[in-house]
């Protein structure tokens, strides 16, 4: 007997209620957010079901795997400032990101464990991921087709690359689709410990860092690039900020005395310009500031709205919303951003007491690298060279390890100062081989090894201390979480709300 692939999702909420049904009671609670969630997801389908997708598009694609979704997802952003505003590019990007929404506000209320424990390996929940991927790489495929007809349609060859882009984007979903509709009902696998692991560290952390390997630096032109992308970033928030004060909302708005509005205009007054972040660290402080307040001001639009219907308009919110997405977003890679230098995969230190630890491992290397023959002589020395007195204060510069109170601990920081005793350290290494390289046995290898120890040990402190997840004082919480739709009554005015297509007739599995 041949088993039955997956079914299609409902139009109601069928899918959705027998996953949120299996779950265990303390659990059920999640129902009315996930489910929120969810009915955004499935508007974006439904308008994108209006768009005509090629002849064929979905039945004449080769099966792929998620790889190539991701290779063409990657390859379209690299585009996304010059597709921004089109509204078949805000399309998909709305329905890419409610779909991310949906499974990161799921394990943000179910917690690790129950993520791990009542959803992984959930036969309901596994079936509503694959119905969810099927109609979401269905409208990638759909939109992102269409967006490629129109813009060859313009006839600008400028947009020659975006073009071929967009199709291989167009092609590489539909395969991904076609492959999700071919699985079976039953025995879908479920995904391994590491897997879970990855993906849940990824819905945590949906923002990394700028720059390579995720915000890790190391040499200066990496520190350059990672630069380069944060001044654009910035620019691409402050035009956000200028489309939203262009909108009717935003001229009202802009120049009201409501000690909201006064504390969005002073987080916003506070921000750098966008050719000079500074610090890292400091600048998440402020766009995350400047995220919370943005918010703040569109809960008060959306309260008047209760009391005056259509006082501000659902597209004028949106871009409000869209405004303070950015800034939350530019924040957190700021706040991911590691320190130049830094060794890129290092698994983060598990607590304030495993840091601890690693600190006091660090400096045992120190004190035994000091009571060596070669230590004790470039330390005891009368004329000392500076690069030694240069590591000392490096290393006086830590800062302390509190045990009890990690709250009190930026490990962000930490990292940093780590890293400029591994830099210390190596300084001094390669000033003492340059040495020994012209005068032989200067130095005993022994004596050499331990400094190279301690400067490898601080590269990797640094680096585990680096990756820890940065503290909650740098960034308010998500103004996306959380967040009430507008309600329909209340949008600007469309076209009739379109019928959901005819689901893409399924192969059955050919596993016996």
């Amino acid at each position: 007997m041949t088993e039955q692939p997956v079914a299609d999702v409902p139009w109601g909420d069928e899918g959705l209620r027998q996953a949120l049904n299996s779950l265990p009671g303390p659990l059920r609670g999640i129902s009315g957010e996930v489910r929120g969630e969810y009915q955004n997801l499935r508007r974006t389908w439904a308008e994108a079901g209006a768009v005509a997708a090629a002849p064929g598009l979905f039945e004449e694609a080769e099966p792929n795997g998620a790889a190539a979704v991701d290779s063409a997802l990657a390859a379209v952003d690299a585009h996304a400032e010059a597709l921004r505003g089109n509204p078949l590019w805000e399309q998909l990007q709305a329905t890419r990101e409610a779909t991310r929404r949906m499974r990161r506000t799921t394990a943000a209320l179910v917690g690790d464990t129950g993520w791990r424990k009542y959803v992984v390996p959930n036969g309901h929940w596994k079936r509503l991921w694959v119905d969810i991927g099927q109609n979401s790489t269905a409208t990638y495929a759909r939109l992102s087709g269409a967006l490629a007809d129109q813009l060859e349609r313009e006839g600008n060859p400028a947009t020659a690359g975006i073009v071929r882009d967009l199709r291989q984007l167009s092609h590489a979903t539909a395969g991904y689709n076609k492959l999700l509709r071919q699985l079976p009902r039953d025995s879908l696998p479920t995904a391994s410990p590491e897997a879970v692991d990855r993906e849940l560290a990824a819905l945590r952390h949906p923002f990394p860092g700028y720059g390579p390997d995720g915000g890790y630096a190391h040499a200066q032109g990496d520190v350059q690039l990672m630069r380069n992308e944060a001044r654009r970033a910035a620019a691409g928030v402050t035009q956000r900020f200028k489309e939203w004060a262009g909108t009717e909302m935003g001229q009202r708005l802009v120049r009201a005395s409501d000690p909201a509005l006064r504390a969005f205009r002073e987080a916003w007054q506070a921000l750098p310009a966008p050719d000079r972040q500074g610090s890292f660290r400091d600048a998440a402080r402020l766009y995350g500031r400047l995220a919370a307040r943005a918010h703040e001001v569109r809960e008060k639009a959306r309260e008047a709205n209760k009391r005056h219907p259509g006082r501000y308009s659902a597209r004028d919110i949106a871009a409000l919303d869209a405004f303070a997405d950015a800034s939350y977003a530019h924040a957190a890679r700021l706040a991911r951003t590691r320190p130049p230098g830094n060794l890129p995969g290092a698994a983060p230190y598990e607590s304030p007491q495993a840091a601890q630890a690693g600190n006091i491992r660090l400096a045992e290397l120190l004190v035994a690298w000091q009571k060596s023959d070669m230590g004790r002589k470039l330390i005891g020395a009368e004329r000392r060279h500076p690069l030694v007195d240069e590591l000392g204060a490096a290393w006086k510069r830590q800062d302390p390890f509190p045990a009890k109170k990690p709250h009190t601990y930026d490990q962000w920081t930490a990292a940093g100062k780590a890293g400029d005793v591994a830099d210390a350290a190596k300084r001094l290494l390669d000033r003492a081989e340059r040495a020994q390289a012209q005068t032989p046995g200067r130095f005993a290898k022994a004596d050499m090894d331990k400094l190279r120890a301690f400067a490898n040990g601080a590269r990797v402190h640094a680096s585990k201390l680096a990756e820890a997840h940065p503290p909650k004082s740098v960034l308010p919480k998500n103004p996306a979480f959380k967040r009430v739709p507008v309600p329909v009554a209340q949008r600007a005015p469309q076209a009739p709300a379109p019928v959901m297509p005819a689901p893409v007739r399924r192969t059955p599995s050919a596993r016996v």
